[in-house]
């Protein structure tokens, strides 16, 4: 069986074949030897195996009736056709779908009536009506110009084309179709709008000018200047993007190229530039996914791929060194991220804000010179009052309180609307001024970002050391000031809202200032003092700390 479709509408063509299965069944003998006889007898004269007659003239007058089924399927006439809907009726069907708001339908079905009427120029009219609704302003022009080609003298479509280059920006050539419009009808109601349209070519010209001589910002005035009169100027807004970035305002450029991705979301160029102002910021994920795009519609664009290679090792070696230092392996993150920043040295955005992470691990590390230095570098790369902060906060840590109280004073200079910038200038004020009093922190040996953990264990190994039991007679007396002093540091910094209140500046054992001067002014009292507080605070703390060192099993009372 043959089902056979022509252009026209479907034709069922029935043609039986003699296939060699049927001839063989033609060539049967009629009667049925018995089986032993048959098998006998085939053994003693083996016969060939039998062929089918083939009729020359049969199988050509198959081969005829076949070509000529195909010749009637493919002939305009020869099948059984739908009767073809009418141009009117067609017509009719499209200006109705537009007056019910089925855009799409209706270009579907004037594009139908175009093919069957290609010489009517109002066909194509109607068709632009739908495309200008729908803001495909692209289509919409080319419409316009065929029916022009048809009919340059169509004074509507004319004008409508003026009005289409004003929209999307070519003032240049919708002043050249005023001007012939003006012409053929010179009381036109719509050359009012010429004024406009002349000043939109003046300031188009003056910023092609501009952009010769280099002059970026004459570049976004009159381009700005002529896009009054536009609504949908992708190119004076890519071209305006452009001396955005060439003057270094990004956001800008991010604005002016998304409106062009709007108007055209396959302009390859915007998906590229704007992804380069997004990674020139840092955003990396913003930049990333703008070049996975322009990929997506051109995998072989040469700007994209470069960059999104380029990228894409830049953030696997930053992820390495994150994974690393969340691991604590403090040494391989600062060797990743360096590794990371030898991508693109000159990318500001990300180099300073990754020296500073470095500067943190080094800060972990103990490494706290190599934390100074990066943190130093980061400045230098781009200050920024993280940058500062984190310089003031090394210098905290080294006891270089002077220097903190700078370095956290010039933060607050650059972002003074932060308040964790004014927290850490006012936390740093305060170090330098217990750093000329007592200073708990010193007192146990840790620094000031100590974790209870290493104060703790400070602590325990302060009390081994300095308990009244473990010394000689004649060092009693002053293992037992320094094992009060230690005992009350750690009341103080063992205790989450004490040490608060101590980093704020609010010494909790200066409650009465007169018994404080007079334990001072008293060694004896001040030893007494301390014995009763270490007795009610801290005796269980140095019992464990003693045991935990102690060869022996010997209890601290």
């Amino acid at each position: 069986f043959f089902f056979i479709t022509s252009r026209d509408g479907a034709v069922r063509v029935w043609v039986r074949v003699l296939t060699h299965r049927t001839a063989r069944r033609r060539l049967r003998p009629t009667a049925t030897p018995s089986p032993g006889l048959a098998e006998a007898s085939q053994a003693q004269h083996p016969r060939p195996r039998a062929r089918p007659r083939r009729s020359m003239p049969r199988t050509i007058g198959r081969v005829v009736y076949m070509l000529g089924a195909l010749a009637l399927a493919a002939s305009p006439g020869g099948a059984e056709e739908k009767p073809a809907q009418s141009v009117g009726k067609l017509r009719s069907s499209a200006d109705a779908a537009v007056t019910e708001g089925k855009l799409d339908e209706a270009v579907k079905l004037y594009g139908q009536v175009i093919r069957l009427e290609p010489g009517n120029e109002r066909n194509y009219y109607k068709r632009f009506r739908v495309y200008q609704r729908q803001r495909k302003y692209r289509e919409a022009l080319n419409d316009l110009n065929k029916a022009l080609e048809m009919k340059p003298e169509y004074k509507a479509c004319l004008a409508q084309r003026a009005r289409v280059l004003r929209v999307v920006g070519k003032c240049e050539a919708s002043l050249a179709d005023y001007e012939k419009l003006g012409k053929l009808d010179p009381e036109h109601k719509d050359l009012g709008e010429v004024p406009r349209v002349r000043q939109c070519a003046q300031q188009s010209r003056a910023a092609a000018s501009a952009q010769r001589a280099g002059n970026w910002r004459a570049v976004v005035d009159h381009l700005s200047a002529a896009m009054e009169v536009t609504e949908a100027a992708d190119g004076m807004h890519m071209e305006r993007a452009w001396a955005y970035q060439q003057m270094g305002e990004l956001y800008e450029a991010i604005a002016d190229y998304g409106k062009v991705l709007k108007i055209k979301g396959d302009n390859l160029d915007a998906l590229q530039n704007r992804g380069a102002c997004y990674y020139t910021l840092g955003e990396h994920e913003q930049a990333i996914n703008h070049w996975r795009e322009g990929l997506k519609r051109d995998p072989e664009h040469k700007g994209c791929k470069d960059a999104h290679k380029k990228l894409r090792k830049l953030m696997k070696a930053h992820d390495k060194g994150q994974k690393a230092f969340d691991g604590r392996d403090y040494p391989t993150a600062i060797e990743k991220w360096r590794s990371a920043i030898a991508v693109d040295p000159a990318h500001k955005n990300y180099v300073g804000p990754t020296l500073i992470l470095i500067s943190q691990a080094a800060v972990k590390g103990k490494a706290l010179e190599d934390a100074a230095d990066a943190a130093r570098e980061s400045i230098n790369v781009l200050e920024t009052a993280d940058a500062w902060a984190q310089l003031g906060d090394v210098q905290v840590a080294r006891e270089q309180y002077e220097e903190a109280v700078r370095s956290h004073g010039r933060a607050v200079e650059i972002d003074g609307s932060d308040k964790k910038f004014k927290e850490k200038l006012h936390k740093a004020e305060v170090a330098l001024e217990q750093s000329k009093k007592r200073n708990y922190y010193k007192d146990l040996g840790v620094a000031r970002t100590a974790t209870a953990k290493e104060i703790k264990k400070a602590y325990r190994d302060a009390a081994l050391k300095w308990h009244p039991d473990k010394v000689a007679e004649e060092d009693r007396e002053k293992a037992e000031d320094e094992f009060a002093k230690i005992a009350s540091a750690y009341e103080v910094l063992s205790d989450p809202d004490l040490r608060k209140r101590y980093d704020a500046g609010d010494d909790p054992n200066d409650q009465n200032p007169a018994a404080r001067a007079e334990a001072v002014a008293s060694p004896a009292a001040s030893r007494a003092a301390s014995r009763g507080a270490a007795a009610s605070t801290s005796t269980a703390a140095s019992r464990g700390a003693a045991a935990a060192a102690a060869s022996s099993s010997t209890s601290i009372s």
